[in-house]
């Protein structure tokens, strides 16, 4: 399965963690980890819509206060709109 990691780059040990799970659980993971510098707008655009052509599950990861942010929120709207299953991770 291709799961497609959805959280905040602001706690890339979050998504670490998950993307180490889950490819250790034999998923193909795409995780937005950062890449030493912001992406512009145009790379986010292609990124994002990389992973929603791909993607067979969105695994959403959130803060450590258990919150998501507006992006993510958006991230989830939209997979759930174009059919893509979501489910937050609850890993350790």
């Amino acid at each position: 399965m291709i799961i497609t990691l959805c959280g905040s780059v602001s706690h890339p040990e979050l998504l670490v963690c998950a993307d180490r799970a889950l490819t250790l659980a034999s998923h193909a993971v795409l995780a937005p980890l950062p890449m030493g510098r912001d992406a512009t707008p145009e790379e986010m655009a292609e990124l994002t819509d990389t992973h929603h052509r791909m993607s067979d599950l969105v695994a959403v990861v959130r803060k450590p206060d258990g919150s998501i942010g507006h992006a993510v929120s958006s991230e989830i709207a939209y997979a759930e709109s174009v059919g893509i299953k979501v489910e937050y991770w609850e890993g350790q």
